[in-house]
């Protein structure tokens, strides 16, 4: 008779096994729930729609208060700017312009999400998103402690449809330079261009931008043009600043006084401020902006033939 073969440790360790899978054979699995008590798709598309409501109701409250903060930062400039007390109002303030039988909303806030100050000139009569909207953002330097302005050449210029008077439009860009917000490094003023009776291009930075001066005769006014030049978009957006000719139909132009004056915007325009103010500054020193009289100025138009 053989003799038996020891048992060795796998063959306790596979003993064990076996015993366990005996030991644990009876037993029943876990309990399936009844279809009754199961989470229909309903029911889970309803959670969802809870979560989702919730997590939208969470974010508005976030952005409420971040117009809050900003609003309060604000006021606190204002009051810092004007040197009177920290004012106790709720909202940004703001002031309303009249002229020639039109309103202007202009208004002056921190804009949070941007950390910049930002100037708003808006047109309130008629109907709405029908008046003109200008805005000028200035970045904040240290959004961690008091604004401090960034030079000029970063600051951006937009202006968006609708007619600005001449003189809302130059009251509007004093009360920007008088803040003392508008400060100058060495680029603010380089690369830009000159103005002439043609085509020009002027450089900004990496930006080009198309400068027209020419007589409109559909519209008898001498017309100035800024187009911003953007090879990746089919937009045409400008800036057009129209001068009245106070004689049409009797020889040479003659400028009309500034407050027949209009600076309007097509499309959506955003240029750097430096270039802006040289736009102007360019008219200006043209000769065809007059207060109160009619001067001459460009050539007389050539007639149709």
């Amino acid at each position: 008779m053989a003799a038996a073969l020891p048992v060795g440790p796998q063959d306790d360790l596979r003993a064990e096994i076996e015993r366990l899978r005996r030991r644990h054979a009876g037993l029943p699995s876990a309990p399936i729930p009844p279809d009754q008590q199961r989470a229909s798709d309903a029911s889970l598309l309803r959670r969802l729609e809870t979560a989702t409501a919730r997590i939208r109701r969470l974010e508005m409250e976030n952005q409420e208060l971040r117009t809050a903060l900003a609003q309060a930062l604000g006021e606190r400039r204002v009051a810092e700017v004007l040197g009177q007390p920290r004012p106790q109002w709720h909202h940004a303030p703001m002031n309303v312009w009249a002229h020639d039988g039109k309103l202007y909303e202009v208004n002056s806030y921190h804009s949070l999400p941007d950390d910049a100050w930002q100037y708003e000139l808006a047109g309130i009569s008629g109907a709405p998103e029908t008046g003109p909207y200008l805005a000028v953002l200035i970045p904040d330097a240290t959004p961690d402690g008091p604004f401090t302005p960034r030079q000029a050449e970063h600051i951006q210029v937009t202006i968006h449809n609708g007619q600005t008077p001449w003189p809302v439009l130059h009251r509007f860009v004093d009360l920007i330079e008088n803040s003392g917000d508008i400060t100058h490094g060495t680029a603010a003023s380089s690369g830009i261009g000159a103005l002439t009776s043609s085509n020009t291009t002027w450089q900004f930075a990496d930006r080009r931008f198309e400068v027209n001066s020419f007589y409109f005769g559909d519209r008898d006014s001498w017309c100035y043009e800024l187009c911003v030049v953007d090879p990746n978009s089919p937009e045409n957006n400008y800036i057009e600043v129209l001068i009245p000719d106070a004689q049409p139909a009797d020889g040479p132009f003659v400028a009309a006084a500034a407050d027949q004056v209009t600076v309007a915007g097509h499309g959506t325009s955003t240029v750097p401020w430096p270039v802006f103010r040289h736009f102007l500054d360019t008219i200006e020193t043209s000769g065809d902006i007059v207060e109160g009289t009619a001067t001459a100025g460009h050539p007389e138009p050539p007639q149709e033939q």
